[in-house]
């Protein structure tokens, strides 16, 4: 949060926290395992 309020505009930084604030996503740990992968299984596959 400290690098992101020195970093953006005041306006900018109270929607990015908006944003943040009510994300289920946040911690993988958080995340349930039947959610699966964060990409798509094609996504980074080397051609």
């Amino acid at each position: 949060i400290k690098l992101m309020r020195q970093e953006l505009k005041p306006s900018s930084f109270r929607l990015w926290r908006q944003r943040v604030a009510n994300r289920a996503t946040k911690h993988q740990a958080k995340r349930p395992f039947d959610v699966g992968r964060a990409y798509c299984k094609t996504q980074y596959k080397p051609r």
